[in-house]
């Protein structure tokens, strides 16, 4: 797997002690959106970041579940997880929690 280029803990699920953290990865291909050139020399210059985001649930330590999300573009790593509300990063802890929840069944079953 590639080097982590942003990591940041999210947070933990009381109910199942299951804990979400944040990692952000480069992304090995170019956006397929129409201003891609305009993109790309923003990503240059800072202006926005561009990556691979994925959502890690684990227990104890234990990585159970990763979910990923591809082509990522905002102005920061921070914006893409400040609001854990949020279409794309609340589908993703529910996807992770919920393949976390079935490893864990099947680990005491």
């Amino acid at each position: 797997m590639r080097d982590v280029i942003h990591k940041h803990y999210l947070k933990r699920c009381m109910e199942t002690g299951i804990d979400f953290t944040f990692k952000a990865y480069p992304e090995c291909h170019l956006p397929d959106i129409e201003n891609q050139a305009e993109i790309m020399e923003q990503v240059e210059t800072g202006e926005v970041v561009y990556f691979l985001a994925s959502i890690e649930a684990g227990k104890a330590g234990v990585v159970l579940a990763t979910t990923y999300l591809g082509e990522c573009i905002y102005e920061s790593f921070e914006q893409f997880y400040e609001n854990l509300e949020e279409c794309y990063i609340a589908d993703m802890i529910d996807e992770a929690k919920e393949e976390a929840l079935e490893v864990i069944a099947k680990l005491v079953a």
